[in-house]
């Protein structure tokens, strides 16, 4: 017989809850089937009587407030959704007592089934009493014996019912996708060769010639360079931006055009070229983005969530999912939101410029330039747009620090002006001396050894744009037994990766001998 345990789901196992009855069946079944499964036993009744002891009351200096009745009769339940909620978001399964004669409960408990992509299954007891009597739709349900009931057979009872679900949706859906051809991520690289064989871009459907970009591993998915790098909805995206975008770890893609791929029959979530190919629709940000930041060019990574694909980002240093903008060189990874911000301020917040693209504008390309290079900024091209200013900026002109820059007052402007601000340290030379100080000068608890966080303080000390990229890529070419730490030997090796990357002299050699007399001298004084 099909154990519960091999199935790719958690399950819900509710059951009416009568505890104040003479014969408590839910009780007794209930805790029965949560031992056997080893999982949480959830009861509206024990979460009622713990509220209990607490006054739902609130209350302030100037008033006090009194929870309504009808909505402390729904905490209990409200409640034990809650915690079931979070349970089944492990992968965890749960059996629930609790008022199902109640409509409204059987309902969420439906949602609760979708929402945390579950199957919900109701005990149902062989009984006379008439408040037994519900109705739960197509929920599948299970009649119990209380006198007779063991464990085991309910349990292959359950798995046979499962099975029998699995079978039917198995049916209805074999039409909706077809095993994928290939399942991996569409890593895109340039290429300037010519196409021997006549493929179609990905993104606008005309034939593939010139300049493109095409995936590493496949020859199914391939975007004119132009395609790859403009967003002709940015605009849309910068003013209105949907959720999984703008969130560090979205839990949806809400989007209402959904857009199937080449393999399936219909929209599938759980598809990477389905949500690659939606992504494509839109046109809300670039397939590849040339940061300022970074010294490759970046893919739009969109990912189903039952991958759990998570990452650091690696301008703000926190945890991301399922949506970001990565080097496949290099391993870096980005919120959407850090690297391509739908609106930057400026003049101490005073004007807003929006991320904007002269194709966003469809019955009237624009044509513009940059106030800042006084370049003009081709049709494809990202840039930030002032309406109030009548100023437009390329996204590699935008300041590192765009609070500070200062707008001129002409109604016309012809350009922008800044003020002066920290400039980018890689231009000032150190010499090693100089590095190792500071790089020491970040060992916090004087260990010895350096950590993550402890270089990336080192490299934000040198005015590094992404600190936290440098320390990663510093750890992983100097950490040679790969502990985790930079030792002193170690530490030279990171020495030379700094100088390499731009912060040393032209000269080392010359700068640490002018370094030396300099010292000599200051002894002498």
């Amino acid at each position: 017989m099909i154990k519960v345990d091999n199935f790719q789901f958690p399950l819900i196992i509710a059951m009416e809850d009568h505890s104040g009855s003479q014969s408590n069946n839910g009780g007794k079944v209930s805790q029965e089937l949560a031992k056997f499964l080893r999982c949480p036993l959830i009861s509206e009744n024990d979460v009622a009587e713990a509220l209990q002891k607490f006054p739902l009351t609130t209350s302030s200096k100037s008033a006090k407030y009194q929870v309504p009745n009808e909505l402390a009769q729904h905490l209990p339940f409200e409640a034990v959704i809650q915690i079931a909620s979070t349970q089944l978001s492990l992968g965890i399964n749960v059996v629930i007592n609790t008022q199902l004669s109640h409509p409204a409960n059987v309902e969420k408990l439906v949602q609760l089934e979708s929402n945390g992509k579950a199957r919900l299954i109701i005990i149902e007891f062989d009984t006379n009493d008439q408040h037994h009597n519900y109705n739960v739709g197509n929920v599948k349900k299970l009649l119990v014996d209380e006198e007779s009931f063991d464990v085991e057979e309910v349990i292959d009872e359950m798995s046979t019912l499962l099975q029998h679900t699995t079978e039917d949706n198995a049916i209805k859906n074999q039409k909706k996708i077809k095993p994928p051809t290939i399942d991996h991520l569409h890593a895109l690289s340039l290429s300037e060769k010519p196409k021997e064989d006549k493929l179609l871009c990905k993104s606008c459907s005309n034939l593939v010639s010139g300049s493109c970009y095409e995936c590493v591993d496949c020859n199914e998915f391939i975007l004119h360079k132009s395609c790859g790098e403009s967003a002709p909805n940015v605009k849309v995206l910068s003013q209105n931006r949907p959720s999984f975008l703008s969130e560090v770890k979205p839990d949806q893609y809400d989007l209402e055009d959904m857009q199937k791929c080449a393999n399936c029959e219909e929209f599938q979530d759980d598809c990477c070229d389905c949500l690659l190919q939606t992504h494509l629709r839109h046109g809300f940000v670039p397939t590849i983005l040339y940061p300022k930041q970074h010294e490759h060019f970046l893919n739009f990574i969109i990912m189903p969530f039952k991958y759990n694909y998570q990452y650091k980002c690696c301008v703000c240093d926190e945890l991301g999912s399922s949506v970001s903008y990565k080097c496949y060189d290099c391993f870096y990874d980005v919120h959407v939101n850090c690297i391509l911000p739908g609106t930057i301020k400026m003049n101490n917040g005073q004007y807003s410029f929006f991320l904007d693209s002269s194709s966003s504008h469809h019955d009237e390309p624009e044509d513009h330039s940059c106030d800042v290079c006084r370049r003009e900024i081709d049709s494809r091209e990202l840039f930030y747009r002032c309406e109030q200013r009548n100023l437009a900026i390329h996204m590699k002109c935008v300041p590192a620090d765009p609070i500070l820059a200062d707008i001129p007052s002409r109604k016309k402007p012809t350009g922008l002006k800044f003020v002066k601000s920290i400039p980018y340290m890689k231009s000032i030379p150190y010499t090693e001396a100089q590095l190792r100080q500071i790089f020491k000068s970040a060992d916090r608890n004087k260990d010895g050894l350096l950590s993550v966080r402890e270089l990336s303080q080192a490299f934000k000390s040198l005015g590094a744009r992404n600190p936290a990229f440098r320390a990663h890529r510093a750890m992983s070419i100097a950490d040679s037994n790969r502990d985790g730490y930079i030792d002193g030997k170690e530490l030279e090796d990171v020495i030379k990766y700094t100088l390499k990357i731009g912060y040393g002299p032209v000269d080392g050699i010359a700068a640490d001998e002018d370094l030396r007399v300099q010292e000599k001298e200051n002894n002498h004084i």
